[in-house]
């Protein structure tokens, strides 16, 4: 509030020292997003009072069909026994629109608390269905150290959103206290929201270096006494009960979790399993206050690694608001689950709740995390059997909204920084399973075609062999992929290499590896490339004689000597094998 004089207390506070989070930019991107959402719930206020007139701001709690119901500090709209006698507001959506606002007679002056109807909205070309719905009465944990913005009327200038979020000094039964370089007069009415674009609490004191607020569930319960003037909100939506699923006709769809809880609470020496059933069964029912309720340090984050923790399955479920809660009450957002998936076919890790949130393509739920500091690089310097990055998990299931979410939040595109650990990274994940739409999401991001850490690490067109993939063999090629080590001094196996090895693996595809072999020298692969065994001694040595004709065909030197100094010719006499001998001889060879 703003005016010439001021009489807004100051509740004596502890002062905090609180460690500066760094956040990817994309997730910053996200927090300013969702604030400037929030803050379309938020009105500028002029209250004339006598002869001064007062700034400050409101929020809208109750949307109706044509009007809005909204909530302020009542120091902004009456001083002592004093009304406005005029109220003029302004939205975010519309700022050069001054409109006329009513005052409802319920107000506590002990609490600080008023509120205003704002009506004809219609006819201004304002839809009140179209604000915001901000949750007034579903408690958000706030605690101290927790960031916060402020959002009302500062100096009259409506709607800024500080570049870093303020820090909560103390929560009370009624009141949240923060500490704020920024707020100022004219902040008092206005809202104070988390990172997550919630609304906390509603600003009553505006003078820095503290703002108090009224926590929002309690300016909730002192609206609803004032029932004969502010009705339900008309324009609320359903409850949702149940989360969405993963994207509608996605490969290997995620499993049913509460079998799945089953399975990975078994064997892992939970000792009472029936402590958790609650918990998790509200999770499946997206009971936030039922999840606030039975949360517990103990089941949030339990000690044995191998078991999945709560935020596990309300990530994988897509359950937004849980996941909100979850972390408020402090679950741990980078806890690494090595228990393996139950039903995967890969036999991965579960990981992070940001891996599993991926595996199901639950975006909402990703972006929550991403934005609360869930590492985008969990993962990236582990081998074994680890899933790789959550990006890597995306690809590998073929989660492109996923994959979209964490490339913009910056995750690397490349695998795990180890050795031998290139089939880990995002697109070699993909060229396995042969997802071609998410190698060209990767590729559109950037992503390296070989392995940046090691020279010889096996190409992607060699993993697509080594897999049978070969509409992706293809698709690379086309896209001029390399065939061979990316080092010139190392000898290592190629695709053709790789295609001279198949059939084994695949029974019920006994022409893959001569297809294989045509769209490799098709897609210019050098028959004669150095490698040790060649391709025509492995040729030879393996009996294959229809791929012997192909690669002489393809101008393999029928007079090349193996490193040991025989011959190919030499070398098919001595395995007894006249028909390859019989090739050679046709195409020119000599002992």
């Amino acid at each position: 509030m703003t005016s010439k004089s001021t009489g807004a207390c100051v509740v004596p506070v502890l002062v905090a020292t609180v460690a500066a989070t760094s956040r990817p930019a994309a997730a910053q991107e996200q927090v300013r997003a969702d604030l400037d959402q929030a803050a379309r719930a938020v009105v500028s206020i002029d209250a004339r009072i006598g002869e001064r007139t007062l700034l400050g701001a409101g929020v809208v709690a109750m949307r109706q069909r044509d009007a809005v119901v909204v909530v302020t500090a009542n120091h902004v709209v009456r001083q002592g026994a004093t009304a406005a006698r005029a109220i003029v507001v302004r939205f975010k959506d519309k700022p050069q629109l001054a409109l006329e606002a009513t005052l409802l007679t319920g107000f506590d002056k002990t609490d600080d608390l008023a509120a205003f109807r704002v009506g004809r909205l219609r006819e201004q070309g304002i839809d009140p269905c179209a604000l915001p719905a901000l949750p007034f009465d579903a408690l958000q944990v706030v605690r101290r150290g927790h960031g916060v913005y402020p959002i009302g009327n500062p100096a009259g200038v409506a709607w800024r959103i500080p570049v870093a979020a303020d820090t909560v000094t103390e929560v009370g039964e009624r009141t949240i206290t923060f500490q704020s370089a920024l707020i100022d007069n004219g902040h008092s009415g206005g809202g104070l929201f988390n990172t997550f674009g919630d609304l906390v609490g509603i600003i009553r004191a505006d003078q820095p270096p503290y703002g108090v607020a009224m926590r929002a569930d309690r300016a909730w319960e002192l609206l609803r006494t004032w029932t004969a003037e502010v009705p339900a909100d008309a324009c609320a939506a359903p409850a949702m009960t149940a989360a969405p699923s993963a994207r509608a006709g996605a490969k290997d769809p995620l499993p049913d979790l509460r079998a799945l809880s089953a399975q990975a609470w078994s064997g892992n020496d939970i000792e009472d399993v029936s402590s958790w059933r609650p918990l998790f069964d509200a999770i499946h029912a997206g009971d936030v206050d039922a999840v606030r309720r039975l949360s517990t340090p103990a089941v949030l984050n339990p000690d044995n690694y191998h078991v999945p923790f709560a935020l596990h399955w309300a990530a994988a479920l897509g359950q937004v608001e849980v996941v909100k809660q979850l972390i408020q009450l402090g679950a741990k957002k980078n806890a690494y689950v090595q228990q393996p998936m139950p039903t995967s076919p890969f036999g991965d890790a579960m990981g992070t709740p940001l891996h599993m949130a991926a595996r199901a393509n639950q975006v909402g739920a990703m972006k929550v995390l991403i934005r609360a500091g869930a590492s985008l690089e969990e993962g990236l310097f582990s081998t074994g059997d680890s899933p790789g990055t959550p990006l890597a998990t995306a690809a590998r299931y073929d989660r492109q909204e996923a994959a979209q979410v964490l490339i913009d939040a910056g995750a690397s595109l490349s695998g795990p920084h180890q050795e031998g650990a290139w089939e880990q990274s995002p697109i070699a994940q993909a060229v396995a399973r042969g997802h071609i739409e998410m190698i060209r999401l990767l590729l559109r991001a950037r992503s390296p075609l070989s392995d940046p850490f090691s020279g010889g690490a096996p190409s992607l067109a060699r993993i697509a062999v080594r897999h049978g993939q070969l509409e992706t063999l293809r698709f690379l090629l086309s896209v001029k992929a390399p065939l061979e080590c990316r080092s010139s001094a190392t000898i290592c196996d190629t695709p053709v290499h790789e295609a001279l090895a198949l059939s084994a693996g695949f029974p019920d595809r006994p022409d893959i590896r001569m297809q294989a072999l045509q769209i490799l020298l098709a897609g210019g692969a050098d028959p004669n490339a150095s490698s040790d065994p060649s391709y025509l001694e492995q040729a030879i040595e393996s009996h294959q004689l229809p791929a012997l004709k192909l690669l002489l065909k393809a101008g393999a030197r029928p007079n090349a000597r193996s490193r040991e100094g025989r011959s190919m010719l030499k070398l098919a006499l001595d395995a007894e094998d006249n028909d390859a001998a019989a090739a050679l001889r046709a195409f020119g060879a000599k002992p």
